[in-house]
C-alpha cells in the first residue's frame, strides 16, 4: 500500500469502522435456501435523491451575488456548464467579497463514476463557512454530510461501500476467482432505500489517493489542500427485489446490490458498480443468491462482463471474467464449463 493510500485510510477508515463495528452482523447458523424471484415492484427515485443546489439547472450559464459565508459582505459568482459525451460539470468563479480576487472551482467528472472529486482553492477551502456557501450553491446545504460514526448527518451505506472500494487494494487470485478482496460490511436498520445524493469535505492529504481513479492528477493542483467529494446517487435510478434466500432478500438498483436480513431487520450494500462507460445505462445483469452467497453479473464495458460473488456477512468477494452462461444454487457455482461446489467457493473467499 502506498503512503498516500495509508494516509487516506488513516483519515477516513476509522470513521467507517465506527459504524461498521456497531452494525456488523453476527454469524448465522442453518441450512442454505433456494433463490426465488420476487414480484416486488420497483421503487422509483424521489426528488430527494437529487442534488438541490441554487444554480439554475436548465441554463448553461448563470451569475449572482449573495452573502455565501455569512460575514455581512456580498460575494459574487459566475457559473458555466461544460462537458462532453463522457464527462461534465460546472466551472464556478467566486469573488469573496465582490471585487476581490477570483477563485475558480471546476466540478467536472466522468459520467461513469458515482463519485466526483473537486479541488478547492486554498482561498476558499480554508474558510469553512464559505465552503458551506459554495456547497449550497452547487449541491444544496441539505446534502452536506460528515465522515463519522453512524447516526444523523453521516454518509449512508452505499457511500461507505464506494469509499471502501477506493480504500482497499484488491487481493490475489484464488480459483475460481481471478481476483479476491474484502470490504467492511455496514448494516443499517430497516429495509433498503435509495440513497440521497451527498457531499463531504476532505482535507489534504486524505483525498489524494482518490485522484488516480476519479480525476486526472493534473486537474488537482498540488497547492490545493481541500476538496469536495460528491456522490451522485441519483444514478441508481430505482430499487427492486430480485431474489430471496431464506430470510435474506436481495435488492438491486441499476448499479448496486443490497441484502436485507428480515430476521435482524437490517440491510447492507454488497456492491456498487462504478467506473463504467456511463451510469445512465444499467451495469448489472442477472443477480442470484444461495445460502450466504450473492452473485451479480456486471457489464464492465465494450461487451465485457464479469461475475462478482460476495458473502455479505463477512464482506469477502471475488471476481470472475465471464464469457459463457453461469448459475448459482445451493449446491454449486457454475461459470461456463466449470463447476465449483458451494463449499469450495466459500472456502476460496474465506482464505486470508
Amino acid at each position: 500500500m502506498s503512503r498516500a493510500q495509508k494516509s487516506l485510510e488513516a483519515s477516513i477508515l476509522p470513521a467507517l469502522v465506527l459504524c461498521a463495528a456497531a452494525c456488523r452482523e453476527p454469524p448465522r447458523d442453518g441450512p442454505p435456501a433456494l433463490a426465488a424471484v420476487s414480484a416486488t415492484p420497483a421503487v422509483s427515485p424521489s426528488p430527494a435523491t437529487l442534488f438541490s443546489g441554487k444554480l439554475a439547472a436548465d441554463e448553461p450559464s448563470s451569475s449572482g451575488r449573495a452573502d455565501l459565508d455569512g460575514d455581512g459582505a456580498e460575494d459574487c459568482w459566475e457559473a458555466q456548464d461544460q462537458g462532453g459525451s463522457g464527462s461534465g460539470g460546472v466551472v464556478l468563479k467566486i469573488e469573496s467579497p465582490c471585487g476581490g480576487p477570483a477563485s475558480t472551482i471546476d466540478t467536472s467528472s466522468s459520467f461513469g463514476h458515482f463519485l466526483a472529486l473537486t479541488a478547492l482553492p486554498p482561498a476558499i477551502g480554508a474558510r469553512p463557512r464559505l465552503v458551506e456557501g459554495v456547497i449550497d450553491l452547487l449541491y444544496g446545504r441539505a446534502h452536506l454530510r460528515q465522515l463519522g460514526a453512524s447516526g444523523g448527518g453521516t454518509i449512508d451505506g452505499s457511500f461507505h461501500r464506494l469509499l471502501d472500494h477506493h480504500l482497499h487494494v484488491p487481493g490475489p487470485a484464488r480459483p475460481p476467482f481471478a481476483q479476491t478482496g474484502k470490504y467492511t460490511p455496514v448494516w443499517s436498520p430497516g429495509p433498503p432505500a435509495l440513497p440521497p445524493s451527498q457531499v463531504v469535505v476532505l482535507s489534504d492529504p486524505a483525498y489524494r489517493s482518490l485522484a488516480s481513479s476519479l480525476k486526472p492528477t493534473e486537474d488537482l493542483p498540488q497547492a490545493a489542500p481541500y476538496a469536495l467529494l460528491a456522490y451522485h446517487a441519483h444514478n441508481h435510478h430505482g430499487l427492486k427485489q430480485v431474489a430471496q434466500c431464506g430470510p435474506r432478500e436481495v435488492y438491486t438498483t441499476d448499479h448496486g446490490v443490497i441484502v436485507h436480513d428480515t430476521d435482524r431487520g437490517a440491510s447492507s450494500w454488497v456492491f456498487v458498480s462504478t467506473g463504467v462507460t456511463k451510469l445512465r445505462q444499467p451495469s448489472l445483469g442477472r443477480v442470484a443468491c444461495a445460502g450466504d452467497l450473492v452473485a451479480a453479473d456486471r457489464h464492465v464495458g465494450d461487451g465485457v462482463w464479469e461475475l462478482l460473488v460476495a458473502e455479505p456477512r463477512t464482506g469477502r468477494y471475488g471476481r470472475i471474467p465471464r464469457e459463457g452462461p453461469w448459475s448459482l444454487d445451493e449446491r454449486a457455482l457454475t461459470v461456463g464449463e466449470e463447476t465449483h461446489t458451494i463449499e469450495d467457493t466459500a472456502r476460496a473467499l474465506s482464505r486470508p
